[in-house]
């Protein structure tokens, strides 16, 4: 459907994935550069780099920064600073709004006004509250702060793909599940997602999929925990047809919160765990 529709959703889901391997292995240049490719559907972008503002990541987000202000420039001067303002023009305008094609959108702000049919202040009051929810959730994930740089994540141990889930070069612990959760968030934070947009659950699956394939993940959750994480990787392959056909239903928006309700469930399971070292940590 993205390569149909002649979308950019994949650009998006290449940025995020590339991103996501660039900040595990501690690469915050390659990893700006990246995201920096999502600013193509920016309304992706945004709950990833608060996640990456709250675990303090500058470097990484001023080579996003650059990076896009550097896309920005290069596509002014190719079809002129006025094509900017257009663009701006455009989402303001009456007529975006049958060009959007909301009922066919998975987003929060499709099941307040496409099918609650809500509009004007209610409407607006409860988009609001959803992008707020979304943030706190964001905020509440990367509350953990990142090791001291004497400790032995801190100087990088467990640095790799194998160290994601015990937090890699400075990052949280279960990092893989947080950043999954705050990918899963993105429905309820943007206003604007359309079926295709869904191309990039893929990097959250493969988040989860690491998580429960990971030392510190298996020894972080039972053999009960282990299985229900499985079933929320096949249900979400799964309700993208159902989605498709019935988009009305917002089937999408419902399964992200759910799964992201179960990901809270774990974050908070793991909080309430007695505290370890990091060099402990680092030893499972």
């Amino acid at each position: 459907r993205t390569i149909i529709l002649g979308q950019t959703s994949a650009l998006a889901l290449f940025g995020l994935a590339a991103g996501v391997v660039s900040l595990a292995h501690r690469q915050p240049r390659g990893a700006g550069l990246a995201l920096a490719l999502v600013g193509v559907k920016p309304q992706l972008l945004l709950l990833p780099l608060l996640a990456l503002v709250c675990q303090r990541r500058w470097r990484a987000l001023a080579w996003c920064a650059a990076a896009s202000a550097l896309l920005i420039g290069a596509g002014a001067l190719l079809t002129g600073p006025q094509a900017l303002f257009d663009y701006i023009t455009l989402l303001r305008s009456a007529d975006y709004a049958g060009y959007e094609n909301l009922p066919q959108m998975q987003s929060w702000r499709a099941l307040i006004e496409g099918t609650l049919g809500l509009q004007g202040a209610p409407a607006a009051l409860l988009d609001g509250i959803g992008m707020l929810l979304a943030m706190i959730l964001v905020a509440w994930a990367w509350r953990t702060p990142a090791p001291p740089a004497d400790s032995d994540l801190g100087r990088g141990v467990g640095r790799g793909v194998g160290g994601w889930g015990l937090g890699v070069g400075g990052w949280a612990p279960y990092w893989d599940l947080r950043m999954a959760l705050t990918m899963l968030l993105i429905p309820l934070f943007t206003p604007h997602l359309h079926m295709h947009d869904l191309l990039i659950w893929l990097v959250p699956g493969g988040l989860l999929l690491h998580h429960l394939y990971a030392p510190a993940g298996r020894a972080g959750m039972s053999a009960r925990q282990r299985r229900a994480g499985f079933l929320w990787l096949w249900a979400g392959y799964l309700i993208v047809w159902p989605a498709w056909l019935m988009p009305d239903a917002r089937l999408a928006l419902w399964f992200s919160l759910a799964a992201a309700g179960w990901m809270v469930l774990q974050l908070r399971g793991a909080s309430r765990e007695t505290t370890i070292t990091w060099a402990q940590t680092a030893a499972i």
